[in-house]
């Protein structure tokens, strides 16, 4: 899509990526059934990442390329860290290779990416409890043109093209997982909170006396990192 005016920081005549499944829903009927599914591919393993900045937050943000995944979508925490605000009111139901419905919290619109001197503005679907920070969708591949270049022993290159000057970009990639010490750092305390407000309390059975004990129902934090949910079920974006 090619701005008509100026929006925000963006100059008019700049080449912005629309969101297809926004596109697409545009197009039918308030009654379609087309409107409450969409099912994206799976992020697999053996995946490569990249680190960009993102909204001019000098931090490592892991962003996983994906050219199977429809869509580009970042997990809610990284969002609200990167101080990014989003749409609420535009979700759409994800679907899982187990068949699992879930919704997502909304769109990001517009989202500055820098990778090197070239900035390129995606739109980004939010999804709670995501099995990663941020997925590279083949939307962005189409935006910026992008070459890939893989090697034998696992190496790979990725060249981008800025979609509004032109100018051309190579970086490495890295295995998804790759541990950086300026690493976004995500507040998970609101995935460890207990299922209920009101902690289920249980009777000492050692003790005859009417004294309870409270027990917290958290999930580790490796299941998190992992993509798995709270009752060690794996989430996956397809």
């Amino acid at each position: 899509m090619v701005l008509e005016h100026d929006v925000g920081h963006m100059k008019a005549g700049s080449i912005v990526q629309r969101d297809p499944v926004e596109v697409f829903r545009n197009d039918l009927a308030d009654d379609d059934e087309k409107k409450k599914l969409t099912v994206v591919a799976s992020t697999g393993n053996g995946l490569r990442s990249v680190f960009p900045i993102i909204n001019g937050q000098d931090v490592e943000v892991e962003a996983t390329l994906d050219s199977g995944a429809q869509i580009v979508a970042m997990d809610l925490m990284v969002v609200i860290g990167l101080n990014l605000s989003w749409d609420p009111d535009f979700m759409i139901t994800m679907q899982d290779v187990h068949g699992g419905l879930e919704r997502t919290s909304g769109l990001v619109r517009n989202a500055p990416f820098r990778f090197g001197d070239i900035t390129v503005y995606l739109q980004v679907h939010v999804q709670n409890r995501a099995p990663f920070m941020c997925l590279l969708g083949r939307l962005f591949d189409v935006l910026t043109e992008s070459n890939i270049k893989n090697y034998g022993n696992g190496d790979q290159e990725i060249t981008i093209t800025c979609p509004n000057t032109g100018k051309r970009c190579t970086m490495g990639t890295f295995k998804q997982g790759k541990n950086l010490p300026k690493k976004l750092k995500i507040d998970t305390s609101r995935y460890e909170e207990p299922l209920h407000k009101n902690r289920a309390k249980i009777p000492k059975l050692e003790e005859v006396e009417d004294e309870v004990e409270e027990v917290n129902f958290k999930p580790r934090r490796s299941e998190w990192r992992s993509g798995r949910g709270r009752m060690g079920h794996e989430f996956s974006c397809r």
